[in-house]
């Protein structure tokens, strides 16, 4: 019965070393910060060991998907235009067989996904956010790339490189390039 489960001296630990830790203090980061980024490392930690165990364990290609799900990533724009194009093309032939109405819905599922593009962060060089483009409290997604990523605060000119809407949708993730 024992068999089933992982030998508990081999687990990784979810807690990070000492040294990332200085690391991370040494980009000032602020003690919220500290702690989002540890959660994180611990998080991804987990992750990769519960990847790794089913990897070893389980016949199939369940370790990329349990991956992919609990770190999705948005499609890139290639891939929406891809299913734009073929979304667009069945619609044709649906139209072609006579399915008007059915073409009339999956034409304009295509639309709408084109029209879906992912925010882009705007650098504070070029243009610092308007009042519409803060939350109530005056807020927007800002980027400081020495940070655990983005941040729902209020615009800080000598921390932050780019800001996005507080309204974007998806949520800002990943770095900016």
């Amino acid at each position: 019965m024992t068999d089933q489960f992982p030998d508990v001296t081999k687990m990784v630990p979810i807690t990070p070393p000492p040294e990332l830790v200085d690391k991370w203090l040494e980009q000032c980061l602020t003690s919220r910060q500290l702690v989002v980024q540890a959660a994180r490392w611990g998080a991804d930690q987990e992750l990769e060991a519960c990847v790794n165990y089913v990897d070893n364990n389980v016949s199939g290609n369940k370790a990329r998907t349990l991956r992919a799900l609990r770190r999705p990533k948005p499609p890139s724009l290639n891939e929406v235009a891809e299913l734009v194009e073929g979304l667009r093309l069945i619609s044709c032939g649906m139209s072609a067989m006579g399915h008007d109405s059915d073409s009339w819905f999956v034409a304009r599922a295509a639309y709408l996904l084109e029209r879906l593009s992912p925010p882009q962060p705007i650098p504070v060089s070029e243009r610092l956010p308007a009042l519409e483009d803060c939350d109530a409290e005056g807020r927007c997604w800002c980027y400081w790339p020495n940070s655990a990523g983005w941040e729902l605060v209020e615009l800080d000119l000598e921390r932050h490189t780019h800001w996005l809407s507080a309204h974007a949708l998806p949520l800002p993730s990943g770095e900016v390039e």
